[in-house]
């Protein structure tokens, strides 16, 4: 059986289809990306502006018109922070699914949390530690012990919603980043994360945790596809993206140019997380929500 997941999130609108077999196991076949930048569509109000609805319509409308030229046999299309996260969400809710004919489902933010960690547990095998999911506009955090979630929250903040926020220009200055370390320390301190305790291991899902994850292995000059490293490393990445703009954006730009304004906010995040839990090792997926989507939406069904 075929199926096509459409992920709609804050700043990109992401078409994964798959195939899957008769015991369940499934192989990717496609992945699209469209970066909508629905974040930035968001008003003074909180609310996703007509034409940050337009945006996601026209996105939703191609990536429509691919599932349907492939025949696939089975479409769901959900969102997350994206539409979760505004005042407005059941009205656009409802527009982009009368000008699409799409149903979009939407999904809490604990739930996508747990989607992230049931994709994490059928990759990697690991008896205790935190996760972390860090998008455009939500940053997923599940605490696990004994292979089950003691923990699990989405705090409103991501990547692109953490540049809006505090970055001017392209890259942050100084000033900047002072302002995204304290707004971030603060939103953890809301969410009792600091009464957590300590985990060992902080593993990473999601397009934000890969791109450190290329960063750090250019810099130690690791193989391509090494997905474990020290927070010695991530405290070298540190300095590089610290440094200065120009530093920065020379190894942004060769590494990953498509996230050249978000990558650092995201690493403000990820970082934060790291220091809060007092982890040792980071550990990179290569799955992600829309797998653990698949796990629990269609294959446990």
């Amino acid at each position: 059986m075929s199926v096509a997941l459409i992920d709609v999130g804050s700043n990109t609108i992401r078409l994964s289809v798959y195939m899957i077999e008769g015991d369940g196991s499934f192989e990717r076949l496609l992945s699209k990306k469209i970066t909508a930048g629905l974040a930035a569509y968001v008003d003074d109000e909180g609310a996703l502006s007509p034409e940050g609805i337009d945006c996601a319509c026209e996105a939703l409308r191609y990536l429509g018109t691919i599932v349907d030229h492939l025949q696939v046999d089975d479409v769901h299309v959900f969102a997350t922070a994206s539409l979760r996260n505004v005042t407005n969400s059941q009205e656009a809710l409802a527009a982009i699914e009368q000008r699409t004919g799409r149903t979009v489902e939407l999904v809490s933010g604990k739930e996508e949390a747990l989607l992230g960690f049931s994709s994490f547990r059928h990759e990697c095998s690991l008896d205790r530690g935190v996760l972390t999911d860090i998008g455009g506009g939500s940053s997923e955090i599940v605490c696990f012990e004994h292979d089950n979630p003691v923990f699990a929250d989405s705090l409103k903040i991501g990547s692109l919603k953490l540049y809006e926020t505090c970055v001017d220009k392209i890259l942050p200055t100084k000033k900047e980043l002072k302002s995204m370390e304290k707004l971030v320390k603060g939103l953890l301190d809301d969410a009792g994360i600091k009464k957590m305790g300590t985990y060992e291991v902080l593993c990473g899902i999601g397009g934000t945790a890969r791109a450190v994850c290329k960063l750090v292995n250019h810099l130690c000059r690791r193989e391509r596809g090494t997905n474990e490293f020290s927070v010695s490393d991530l405290e070298l990445l540190h300095e590089v993206l610290y440094a200065g703009q120009d530093t920065a954006r020379e190894i942004v730009l060769r590494i990953c140019p498509d996230r050249v304004h978000t990558i650092t906010p995201g690493f403000v995040i990820f970082e934060a997380l790291a220091h809060r839990f007092g982890v040792e090792r980071i550990l990179v997926s290569q799955s992600g929500v829309r797998e653990g989507y698949l796990y629990e939406r269609v294959i446990g069904k």
